[in-house]
């Protein structure tokens, strides 16, 4: 079980008035996007196609878990007032 927990992160981005969370959200799918890109420079760079297939599949799942942050971020910048 990992020691960092996602949901409490993320639970006050509902009441959020200010843009920190998106930009958490944004950042956060930055990283999945370049962990991906990662994976797939990995995936060129073997030889052994067990290992490919293996880092390949790595690099889909990270783009999408990027993806999640990216939509979270856009729902929750909709969501803002900026009276």
């Amino acid at each position: 079980m990992p020691s960092f927990n996602f949901k409490d992160t993320f639970k006050s981005l509902k009441n959020s008035k200010d843009n920190k969370n998106v930009n958490y959200l944004i950042n956060f799918g930055l990283a999945e996007f370049g962990s991906a890109l990662d994976m797939l420079a990995a995936a060129e760079l073997t030889h052994n196609k067990k290992l490919k297939k293996g880092y390949f599949n790595h690099a889909i799942d990270e783009f999408r878990h990027a993806e999640m942050f990216f939509d979270l971020a856009k729902k929750y910048s909709k969501d803002l007032s900026y009276n």
